[in-house]
C-alpha cells in the first residue's frame, strides 16, 4: 500500500528496514564513522560499538560498509549472527567468509587458523588490502568465539594488523569486555551512542521526510508535535520511525493537515499490548480510594499565592480540541533543551484545543507587584551549541491548556530561556509581564477543556500577560520545570 503518496511523497519516509538512504547523521553518529573508518585505514585492528536497543547500530553498520566500498583496496566482510556452537564452527564462518574455502568444515582449528594466516598474510602485505569484519549483534558472541578474534588479532606484522575487527553490539556486550580484559586491552577504538535530543530527533525526522520527496519537510509536524515525538520516542531512531510512520497514518485517517501533540501522544499508545481490565468491583474500590484521596487535596489546598521558587517552570503537554484530557507525565529531567522557532512549520496561532476571540475587559496596565517565575533564569543564556533568540527578541511561539486534576493548566512556549515577573491577581484575573519578549499569535485563547482564558500583549519592549477564568479564580501559581524555555501555570478555580 502506497500511502505515502496521498502525502505527496515519492517513497515511504518511515520504513523500518535500515535503508542507508535514509541515515541521519547526527553528530555523535557522524563522528563515530568518522572514528571508524579513521581506525580501519590506520590498521589499528579492533573497533567497539556499543549501543541500546534502537539507537541506528545496523543502519550505522551498512553507512560504513557503504562507505569502504568505495575504495577499492578494502576488502568488507560482513557477519550479520556471530552466534556459534563451538569455536570450529565460528572460525570455518570466518574461513568461509574471507578464504572463499567450501572445504572448511573438514580442517581442523588449527589448519583453519593456517589458512586465515596465509590468506590474510597475502592480502594485506603482497597485494597492499586491507580485511575488514565487522560484526553486528556481537553481544551473541561466546566465550570461545571472543578468544578466536582476539588469536586473530595477533595476526600482525611490524607495522600493522592484518585483520581489521568491527564490533557493533548492545550494552550488555560490556560484561564480555570485562570478562575477557586481554581483548578488550587490543580495542583501539571504544565508542558509545547514546539517544538523540529534542533538536537532533526534530532534524532526523525532517531529513526522512526530505529524502521521501517532501518539499517542505517541516510542515507535516507542527512544534509541539515534534517534541511529542522525541518525548514518547526516548529519543531512540527505532521508535521515532516507528511512531512516525503511525502518526502519518493517523493523518490520513483522520484528514488532518499536521502532525500535532495529541495525534502524535496517540499514536505512541498504538501497537502496545492493552493491559488486563480491573473487575468491577476492583474498579469501585479504585474509584472510591481516588475520590478521597482528592477531597483530602483538596482541602489542603491554601487560599492565597504561594511564593514561586527560583528557577525554571515546570511543563507538560497534551490535549486535543473540544476533549478533557489530562496532562502527560512531567517531561524528563534530561529534557533541557530549548525549543527554536521552526520558520518552516511554525504551529497554527488556534494552538491545541485552543479558540480565539474577543479580549476581555482588561485588568491595571501594570500586573500588581507579586512573585517573579524564572528568576534564576533571567540572566541566563543558551547552553553551547544552541541558537539563541531571533535578532528582534523573544518570541512566544505556542500556548497550550488543559486539566489536571480539579484545576487548569496553561502553558507557554517562548524561543529561547525566558523569565517572568509580576506575578498578581486582582479578581478574577492575574497578570504578568515577560521583559524582552514578544507575540505573534492571537491575542486571546479561550480553552474548552476548563473555563480558562489567556490574553497576551505587546508593551514597549515586553510581554504583558493575562490569566482568568469565567469561574471564580482562587490562584495561579507557577510550577517548576527544568526547561527554561516554557513557563507553566496552575490555574485553581472553583
Amino acid at each position: 500500500m502506497e500511502y505515502y503518496k496521498l502525502l505527496h511523497l515519492e517513497k515511504e519516509p518511515f520504513s523500518n528496514s535500515p535503508d542507508p538512504d535514509f541515515f541521519y547523521a547526527s553528530r555523535q553518529h557522524l563522528s563515530c564513522l568518522q572514528k571508524l573508518e579513521l581506525s580501519i585505514r590506520l590498521t589499528r585492528g579492533l573497533a567497539v560499538v556499543l549501543a541500546d536497543v534502537g539507537t541506528g547500530k545496523t543502519t550505522m553498520c551498512r553507512q560504513l560498509i557503504r562507505r569502504l566500498a568505495q575504495d577499492q583496496r578494502v576488502e568488507t566482510h560482513l557477519l550479520l549472527d556471530p552466534e556459534a556452537g563451538s569455536g570450529l564452527e565460528f572460525l570455518s564462518v570466518i574461513a568461509r567468509m574471507c578464504a572463499g574455502r567450501a572445504d572448511t568444515p573438514e580442517k581442523t582449528e588449527r589448519e583453519l587458523k593456517e589458512m586465515l594466516k596465509t590468506y590474510l598474510f597475502r592480502r594485506a602485505v603482497e597485494e597492499g588490502c586491507t580485511v575488514v569484519l565487522i560484526i553486528d549483534e556481537g553481544q551473541k558472541l561466546a566465550p570461545f568465539s571472543v578468544e578466536i578474534l582476539r588469536e586473530l588479532l595477533n595476526f600482525e606484522t611490524n607495522e600493522k594488523k592484518l585483520l581489521q575487527i568491527v564490533i557493533f553490539a548492545q550494552s550488555e556486550f560490556e560484561e564480555t569486555l570485562s570478562n575477557h580484559p586481554n581483548f578488550a586491552d587490543r580495542a583501539s577504538l571504544y565508542e558509545r551512542i547514546l539517544p538523540l535530543g529534542f533538536k537532533e530527533t526534530r532534524s532526523m525526522v525532517r531529513h526522512r521526510l526530505s529524502e521521501a520527496g517532501a518539499k517542505n519537510p517541516g510542515a507535516y509536524f507542527t512544534l509541539p508535535g515534534f517534541w511529542a515525538v522525541w518525548q514518547y520516542s526516548g529519543g531512540y531512531p527505532r521508535k521515532i520511525v516507528e511512531l512516525c510512520h503511525r502518526a502519518l497514518l493517523g493523518l490520513i485517517i483522520q484528514d488532518r493537515h499536521r502532525v500535532g501533540f495529541s495525534l502524535a501522544r496517540a499514536s505512541s499508545r498504538r501497537g502496545k499490548v492493552p493491559e488486563p481490565r480491573i473487575g468491577s468491583a476492583w474498579t469501585a474500590a479504585l474509584v472510591c480510594a481516588l475520590a478521597f484521596v482528592a477531597v483530602l487535596g483538596a482541602l489542603s489546598v491554601g487560599g492565597g499565592l504561594r511564593q514561586a521558587p527560583d528557577g525554571p517552570v515546570q511543563a507538560a503537554l497534551g490535549t486535543s480540541p473540544g476533549t478533557e484530557s489530562q496532562v502527560p507525565a512531567v517531561l524528563a529531567a534530561k529534557s533541557r533543551e530549548t525549543f527554536q522557532p521552526d520558520s518552516a512549520a511554525a504551529p497554527g496561532p488556534s494552538g491545541q484545543g485552543a479558540t480565539e476571540g474577543a479580549v476581555p475587559a482588561p485588568v491595571s496596565a501594570a500586573p500588581v507587584p507579586g512573585e517573579t517565575i524564572n528568576a534564576a533564569s533571567a540572566a541566563q543564556t543558551p547552553p553551547d551549541g544552541e541558537a539563541a533568540a531571533p535578532e528582534n527578541g523573544l518570541h512566544l511561539i505556542e500556548t497550550w491548556g488543559g486539566r489536571e486534576g480539579g484545576h487548569g493548566r496553561i502553558i507557554l512556549f517562548f524561543s529561547g530561556p525566558v523569565a517572568a515577573k509580576g506575578l498578581g491577581k486582582t479578581g478574577d484575573t492575574a497578570a504578568f509581564v515577560v521583559p524582552g519578549a514578544v507575540s505573534r499569535l492571537a491575542a486571546y485563547r479561550s480553552y474548552k477543556s476548563f473555563p480558562g482564558w489567556l490574553a497576551m500583549e505587546n508593551q514597549d519592549g515586553q510581554l504583558l500577560v493575562r490569566v482568568g477564568t469565567s469561574a471564580r479564580l482562587r490562584e495561579v501559581r507557577p510550577v517548576e520545570d527544568p526547561d527554561t524555555s516554557r513557563l507553566v501555570l496552575d490555574v485553581v478555580y472553583q
